[in-house]
């Protein structure tokens, strides 16, 4: 079942890259062997990092209430 998933998903792509000069997945690959490229494993990997990164513990909530309450809530800190 999941190799006739993957045969369907890539059937496209590789019917594109084959007719077409260049194709889709040369200009991918183009693409992220560049210097400072924003696709590929590093920056893939990097953005995943970031979005499961713990925050600090001196980032919470901001206090809610009236003006003066969040005024020193935040000056407070």
């Amino acid at each position: 079942m999941g190799i006739a998933a993957a045969a369907a998903a890539w059937t496209a792509p590789v019917v594109q890259e084959v007719t077409t000069v260049p194709g889709n997945l040369t200009l991918l690959a183009r693409a992220a062997g560049g210097t400072g490229s924003t696709i590929g494993w590093h920056p893939a990997l990097r953005a995943l990092g970031g979005a499961t990164r713990l925050p600090p513990d001196w980032v919470h909530a901001l206090p809610t209430g009236s003006p003066l309450v969040r005024f020193y809530g935040v000056v407070g800190s």
